[in-house]
C-alpha cells in the first residue's frame, strides 16, 4: 500500500471499486444502491465489508479538511493529508469517495453540486 510514498496507491482503489461493484442487472437484495449525480451504483454488501479496513484507512490518510463539517472539495480528495499527491485520476478520486458512501463512510455536502448533480464537496467519518 505504500510504495513511492503512497498511502494510497490508485490501483487498490480501482481493485477494490472493481470487487464490490455490480451492473445494473445484477442488483438484488444484498446490492447496497448509491446514487450519485445521475449515475447509480450497485455494490456487493458481502465485498464491501471485506474491503472496509482498507477503505477506511485510505480515507484516513485524505486532508484534514474532509472530516469538518464544510468537508473537503472533491479534487482535493487526490492528495493524502501530508499534501502529496496519490492520484490526478478523478475516476480514482470517485472511485475511494463511492466506496465510501457505499460503507456509510463518506456523505456528499447536501446542495453543494455541480450542473449535473454530482456533489462538490464531502464528508468523511473515520
Amino acid at each position: 500500500m505504500r510504495s513511492n510514498g503512497k498511502k494510497i496507491e490508485p490501483s487498490e482503489v480501482y481493485r477494490a471499486i472493481c470487487e464490490c461493484t455490480c451492473a445494473p442487472d445484477d442488483f438484488a437484495q444484498d446490492t447496497r444502491i448509491v446514487e450519485v449525480g445521475r449515475r447509480v451504483w450497485g455494490f456487493h454488501i458481502q465485498e464491501l465489508e471485506r474491503h472496509r479496513d482498507q477503505v477506511s484507512k485510505w480515507l484516513w490518510f485524505l486532508p484534514q479538511e474532509f472530516r469538518y463539517r464544510e468537508g473537503g472539495e472533491f479534487l482535493d480528495a487526490g492528495y493524502q493529508n501530508d499534501r502529496t499527491p496519490w492520484t490526478v485520476n478523478a475516476d480514482r478520486i470517485e472511485h475511494l469517495l463511492l466506496l465510501g458512501q457505499a460503507m456509510g463512510l463518506v456523505s456528499p455536502v447536501p446542495g453543494d453540486v455541480d450542473e449535473d448533480g454530482n456533489p462538490m464537496r464531502y464528508i468523511v467519518f473515520v
